[in-house]
């Protein structure tokens, strides 16, 4: 199974952040997405951002800063989610556009 998100679906990509902790990253429009993390206890509430946790925007070299328990991701940058200052994920961007020749 590719690990693959998409801006143009609502599905939303989970992963296991530790024991007790899912981070899920969902599409809010075509061009922004949030990263949040809920309680792994299948009931799946809204839960504070992990302690030592940051975002950091691989593209511009600055932590993206959270707001709101979440943090707002852009399609076009490149992440790293760093807890204790170790990478446990990555979100690269893959540009790519389609080209249709019409005679």
């Amino acid at each position: 199974m590719d690990n693959i998100f998409s801006y143009s679906t609502d599905d939303i990509f989970t992963f296991e952040f530790d024991t007790t902790t899912q981070g899920r990253i969902a599409r809010i429009d075509n061009n922004v997405s949030r990263l949040y993390f809920v309680a792994n206890d299948g009931i799946y509430t809204s839960t504070e951002i992990p302690t030592l946790l940051q975002v950091y925007d691989v593209t511009t070299g600055s932590i993206v800063p959270a707001y709101n328990e979440e943090f707002l991701l852009a399609w076009s940058a490149n992440y790293e989610l760093k807890h204790e200052d170790v990478i446990v994920l990555t979100i690269e961007c893959k540009h790519h556009q389609e080209i249709k020749i019409r005679k």
